[in-house]
């Protein structure tokens, strides 16, 4: 629990230094990560985890429960970001 809670106050204090900068040097982006998730505890789980990283913010999950609609405060390339995300806690 003490280094999720140091890990935490690091990121947030990383976001409050691009946030507070005169001149914003990020690249914020929208984007969608598709999942294979079937439960509603995994999609809430999921969303949790990835709007605790300070930065992000799960704005909207489709329909069809299989697509997370992601915000982020700074983003270099989506494709990195994406791909090593998708989880799948069925097969778990």
């Amino acid at each position: 629990m003490l280094i999720f809670f140091r890990e935490l106050t690091l990121s947030n204090i990383s976001v409050l230094r691009l946030v507070i900068k005169p001149k914003l040097n990020i690249q914020p982006a929208i984007f969608a990560m598709p999942t294979d998730l079937k439960h509603n505890w995994e999609i809430t789980l999921l969303s949790s985890f990835i709007t605790l990283t300070p930065g992000t913010i799960v704005i909207h999950v489709y329909d069809d429960q299989q697509t997370h609609y992601i915000h982020t405060i700074a983003v270099d390339d989506i494709e990195d970001v994406v791909y090593p995300l998708q989880i799948s806690f069925s097969k778990v």
